[in-house]
């Protein structure tokens, strides 16, 4: 076996080695047992560039790997303890690059001033290196990033905050979502319009505490984005919680809701409703709230989601209604929904596994 990593970096150097490898291809490897395999982080690259129609290696390759990061399991078996590896997940998510600076000796505070806002540790500049690479032109895009990162998700309220007019937007849009970075999410029953979300946690946390404080950052002003963040982390991590639970869903995490094959979310001017998990055979529908507080009266909060959810059009008078709640803890339960704290979280990614 002969393999290359990081190919796009000898790409930089030289264009021309692609039509090289492609000799090498049809005229040097063929009828041996010899594999070649090429690596590369630079999704734009490895896909346009080197496997992209336009490349001598076009039609060439026998397989393409993309390879995926950890699942949430995976991290919650390296750390055993469900509510630090949450935690740890909210901040430095599942790139297993990202999660070997992850220090267990010390505390989550700790390790974010120690790893991300330190001046010259690894993870200080990794999503601008990363956006170096991606896109020649990457200020729009770091924009961007730290907009949707700050609460403007939405393609209006993007315009309005950078000064954008929308189709040029759109077009950084697209780009980010084509590169995996971001997500345009929907409300069930809606085809337009929508929100961003950042897909990856780590790069979330980055460009909502890191990149708008640099300039304290480059002082050595560490203590004092510390403090942003301890005012700012329930409602980021909040935020993560149903991203999370989300995904969870969409995984099979949960055998009691295994039916339901859309994972969706629904809002309407003022009300919202975390999630909606959809069974199109069965008429089935799943209304759940996420709520990443300890002490959580799910009985409350249970009444408030039944109001919200008259105002849910889908297959109304047809469909039969179940309901989830996913906390951190809970003081009340009640029997006419199904509760998930992260102990029962745990057990049901333990069952999956």
């Amino acid at each position: 076996m002969i393999s290359l990593d990081e190919f796009p970096f000898i790409l930089e150097v030289n264009r021309g080695v692609l039509s090289t490898f492609q000799k090498i291809v049809d005229e040097v490897l063929k009828n041996t047992n010899i594999m070649l395999t090429i690596t590369g982080s630079s999704m734009s690259m490895m896909e346009n560039d080197v496997l992209g129609y336009r490349s001598p290696l076009y039609g060439r390759n026998l397989n393409i790997w993309k390879l995926q990061p950890f699942e949430f399991r995976e991290i919650c078996a390296l750390l055993d303890d469900i509510s630090i590896a949450s935690e740890t997940y909210f901040v430095f998510g599942n790139i297993p690059y990202y999660l070997s600076f992850y220090d267990e000796k010390i505390s989550l505070p700790d390790n974010i001033k120690m790893n991300i806002l330190t001046k010259g540790m690894n993870l200080y500049d990794e999503p601008l290196i990363l956006l170096r690479q991606e896109f020649r032109e990457s200020r729009t895009y770091k924009l961007l990033l730290k907009y949707i990162s700050l609460g403007y998700r939405s393609i209006g309220k993007l315009c309005s905050v950078s000064g954008m007019d929308k189709s040029n937007i759109s077009k950084y849009l697209d780009t980010l979502k084509e590169t995996g970075l971001i997500e345009h999410v929907l409300p069930l029953g809606k085809k337009r319009g929508g929100i961003y979300e950042i897909t990856d946690p780590f790069t979330d946390f980055w460009f909502r505490f890191v990149y708008p404080n640099r300039a304290d950052l480059e002082m050595g002003n560490i203590d004092k984005v510390i403090e942003i963040f301890d005012k700012e982390k329930n409602v980021f991590f909040g935020h993560r919680f149903e991203y999370l639970i989300k995904h969870l869903l969409e995984t099979k995490t949960f055998r009691e809701f295994e039916d339901f094959t859309q994972i969706h979310r629904w809002w309407h001017k003022e009300r919202e409703i975390d999630i909606v998990g959809i069974n199109e055979l069965g008429k089935e529908i799943l209304f759940a709230e996420c709520k990443w507080q300890d002490n959580v009266n799910a009985e409350k909060i249970l009444l408030e989601l039944k109001e919200k959810t008259t105002f849910v059009d889908w297959n109304r008078d047809k469909r039969k209604e179940h309901y989830a709640i996913f906390a951190r803890s809970f003081k009340k339960r009640t029997e006419e929904c199904c509760c998930f704290d992260l102990n029962d979280m745990a057990r049901a990614l333990t069952k999956n596994t």
